[in-house]
């Protein structure tokens, strides 16, 4: 994979993910999944270990050298509680889009911001990209509130590609840009 870990304290730690997080992650999404499913497609049903195997390896694969996207596994307290992703679609764009997803009882403890103002921080800063946008369903409030909390502009609700349940999904769309965040932080 061509990008490192990022420690953002003693207890949060952002890294790429692993083969051996197949397991982990699989039972997060079991635990969870009355949860998840309300927001996340792939959390409708739960994967079988062979299913979240073959999803982690074409993952992996797809961070491979060249890739400008990153995943990580979001690990907390030594636990792995959630992932994020920076999506960078192309090396002709210089816009990106953050992902994510946490554990409900991981949730309260500042982690996602914290996660998200760290790679929105690589993302303007290291990686020179001119903004950042976060779309998170309409009635997903959690969600919501993280992109308000570090800092992202709400700029309207769009339809995406996005299907839960059959139903397409209307999105709350937030940025971040470079000149913005570098005066903000």
């Amino acid at each position: 994979m061509g990008y490192d870990s990022i420690r953002i304290d003693e207890r949060l730690i952002l890294r790429p993910p692993r083969m051996e997080d197949a397991q982990p992650i699989r039972d997060l999404i079991a635990r969870d999944s009355e949860y998840l499913d309300r927001y996340m497609p792939w959390a409708e049903s739960v994967p079988s270990l062979e299913e979240q195997n073959r999803f982690l390896t074409l993952r992996i694969e797809r961070l491979g050298p060249g890739r400008r996207s990153e995943w990580y596994a979001i690990e907390f307290d030594g636990e792995l509680v959630g992932g994020i992703e920076l999506v960078i679609p192309d090396a002709t764009t210089d816009r990106g889009e953050i992902g994510y997803w946490l554990a409900s009882h991981a949730q309260g403890n500042g982690i996602m911001t914290r996660a998200v103002l760290k790679l929105t921080e690589r993302a303007l800063k290291e990686l020179q990209l001119a903004a950042i946008w976060i779309y998170a369903e309409l009635d997903n409030r959690p969600s919501r509130s993280v992109a308000e909390r570090a800092g992202f502009v709400l700029n309207g609700e769009y339809s995406r590609k996005l299907r839960l349940r059959t139903h397409p999904v209307i999105m709350a769309g937030y940025s971040a840009s470079a000149g913005e965040w570098e005066s903000a932080n």
